[in-house]
């Protein structure tokens, strides 16, 4: 304006005139501008956001609704200030028209009826770009804040330490836990040490873990929410252990058996001794061969027993003592009075079934007959006791305790 008016090129009316058409280019370039910076802005929250997701890649987490609706809530929000930067900015002959603020809660007259508003090209520069601007950094926190939940609450099957693979050291970890010698207390690995998804850490997921580090079964790897643990899931079973014990004087053994239908591949379980008896040593019996046996005094008195194999091994079905208990007593001592509860048996897929305890007091190994022939046993795949062979692969198991696959077409 001044160029023009100092050297008479243009009357004062030109000159006003092209001050203004330069004012409104220069205010349509600004327009411009702040409209491909607030997108900008906005795209740099959806891609952090995608990023942060990105981290639940390979892991389940344990507050699905809590992720997921802050997830949700930033998305949304994103979406909205997308169409509200997009109908404000207008066009190149004039101003926008929204029908929703920034929150995309939408606009109504006094009768209900839903209206829109108009946005000059001055006002989307002064209003709406610096809300997208304030917004976009609001996001950007809550964005930090999705992050740190997703960190406090994913997880990996059967990964307690938190290595992202899942070995002899978890196995050892899930091990203590089940003892009660050292307590799993974060939600996040408790749900990692719940390696068949049942709702409870005991012996069946020492069977799971142990499946998948000799790659039998592979770790969890999909993002997804994690199952449901309202209960613990837990079939009773018919099945049941039994005591009996052998030896005069102080020292004598007491042996634990089961009667079993379906193969079985670990076992736990609280065995408390009448007074004055003391327990001395714990073994695996035949019944067991191969297993680590694992014991811990818990604080009321009993002694928890934990049987189990990384080899992916499963108790004798002939009869044989699964585990030995040698024990010192102070008087003339037949067995009786031992206590056996908490008994839980998973089979070699990780199901858990709770066994029946002993009825009675220990039977004599001098009143039991052990010469009795016992028959061969069919099992399907799964563990499961067979009347007979079926089409298939059938494990037969016999009464020396060694088995073979025989395969029906």
């Amino acid at each position: 304006k001044e160029f023009a008016t100092d050297r008479n090129v243009m009357l004062s009316e030109d000159a006003t005139l092209l001050y203004e058409h330069y004012e409104a280019l220069l205010l349509d370039l600004d327009r411009t501008y702040s409209y491909y910076e607030a997108e900008w802005r906005v795209q740099d929250v959806y891609d952090k956001l995608a990023e942060a997701k990105k981290e639940l890649e390979g892991y389940l987490y344990i507050n699905t609704v809590e992720v997921n609706a802050k997830y949700s809530s930033i998305y949304d929000d994103c979406n909205n200030m997308l169409y509200f930067n997009e109908d404000s900015h207008g066009t190149v002959d004039g101003g926008g028209f929204i029908s929703a603020d920034i929150d995309g809660n939408p606009f109504y007259n006094e009768y209900g009826l839903p209206v829109s508003k108009y946005i000059s090209w001055a006002a989307y520069v002064s209003d709406c770009v610096p809300a997208v601007f304030e917004r976009c950094e609001k996001l950007l926190g809550e964005v930090d804040e999705y992050r740190e939940l997703i960190e406090a609450s994913r997880y990996l099957i059967g990964d307690v330490n938190e290595d992202t693979k899942v070995l002899v050291d978890d196995y050892t970890t899930i091990l203590r836990h089940t003892l009660g010698a050292e307590l799993i207390t974060a939600d996040r690995l408790l749900a990692a040490a719940d390696a068949n998804v049942d709702g409870a850490v005991n012996i069946g997921d020492l069977t799971a873990v142990a499946r998948i580090i000799t790659g039998t079964d592979a770790a969890e790897v999909q993002p997804v929410a994690a199952p449901s643990r309202v209960r613990s899931i837990i079939v009773p079973s018919s099945d049941a252990v039994t005591v009996r014990f052998e030896g005069e004087g102080v020292h004598q053994r007491i042996a634990v058996s089961v009667n079993a239908s379906r193969l079985y591949a670990g076992a736990q379980m609280d065995i408390r001794l009448p007074e004055g008896i003391t327990l001395s040593a714990t073994t695996t019996g035949a019944g067991a061969e191969g297993f680590a046996i694992h014991t811990h005094e818990l604080e009321n008195g009993l002694h928890r027993v934990v049987l189990s194999s990384l080899e992916g091994l499963t108790f004798a079905e002939n009869g044989d003592a699964l585990l030995w208990l040698d024990v010192q007593v102070g008087h003339n001592y037949s067995g009786e009075g031992v206590e056996i509860s908490n008994i839980l048996f998973s089979d070699t897929m990780a199901h858990v079934y709770s066994l029946q305890a002993p009825a009675g007091e220990a039977t004599g190994l001098g009143t039991v007959s052990m010469t009795e022939e016992v028959k061969e046993k069919i099992y399907n795949v799964g563990g499961i006791l067979m009347d007979g062979l079926k089409r298939g692969v059938n494990i037969i198991r016999g009464n020396d305790g060694t088995s073979k696959k025989v395969i029906i077409k």
